[in-house]
């Protein structure tokens, strides 16, 4: 940040260690499963969840390199609060991995905001990416057809490694009021123990009251995969009053 009178951004924040509460989720009875599956089990346990934790981004509140002060002087129409969590996925031998998952962070504010709050006004990750190596095979040198019969005249072949980057964190909903964070499974990277922190920024109408909704949903694949979420019994430790 050049200046204090930019925006804030979200980095250089304490640790942030919170406990682990076990995230109650139902199977989605409308996501796939082979005809051969054997009932699914609920996820007992499987999923983890720290937070969400909210804390007022007030006059005296430290973000990057500069106080917040100045900015919030000239943003006297609106509240900022800042959102930290964070997600783990328990895997045994025997139990079907995770192939992803996402975490809806879902904003409402009473009496409503206009079109520009509650909105999540920054979000960190915004984008993970795992490299993954790639091999090519190309074969260089003339070739000789005659009569049906192909020849190869000194030919040579060529092998060509490189990295590629695979994304195993994306965002959406970025300046909306349903925001999300989207967890993948990679080939060199299995979903599963603890994650990044999620981090967020929250933007809301002063005065008014904005409630936090997180929503979660997994998917396992077994012989077919199984969709669960949290979605129609949302524990209560997972929805929050913004201070």
């Amino acid at each position: 940040m050049s200046t204090p009178t930019e925006e804030p951004t979200m980095s250089d924040l304490p640790p942030f260690d919170p406990p682990l509460v076990p995230v109650p989720m139902r199977a989605d009875p409308e996501s796939y499963r082979s005809p051969d599956d054997p009932a699914w089990p609920a996820l007992g346990g499987r999923v983890l969840f720290g937070g969400p934790f909210a804390e007022r981004v007030d006059a005296d509140f430290q973000l990057a390199d500069a106080p917040v002060r100045p900015f919030l002087a000239g943003n006297p129409g609106f509240t900022y609060t800042l959102i930290r969590s964070t997600v783990s996925f328990m895997s045994g031998p025997s139990d079907p991995p995770f192939v992803e998952a996402s975490l809806h962070f879902i904003l409402e504010s009473t009496p409503p905001g206009d079109a520009t709050a509650p909105v999540a006004w920054s979000m960190a990750p915004a984008r993970v990416t795992n490299p993954r190596k790639v091999t090519s095979r190309r074969r260089l040198g003339p070739q000789l057809k005659i009569l049906a019969v192909e020849a190869t005249l000194g030919d040579r072949e060529e092998i060509e490694e490189r990295e590629v980057p695979t994304p195993s964190l994306t965002t959406a909903g970025l300046w909306t009021a349903t925001a999300s964070w989207t967890l993948h499974r990679t080939a060199d990277r299995p979903l599963d123990g603890q994650q990044p922190e999620l981090g967020m920024v929250v933007k809301h109408p002063a005065g008014a009251a904005t409630d936090l909704t997180v929503v979660v949903y997994t998917s396992v694949r077994g012989t077919g995969l199984r969709r669960y979420s949290t979605r129609d019994l949302t524990p209560g430790f997972l929805r929050i009053r913004l201070p």
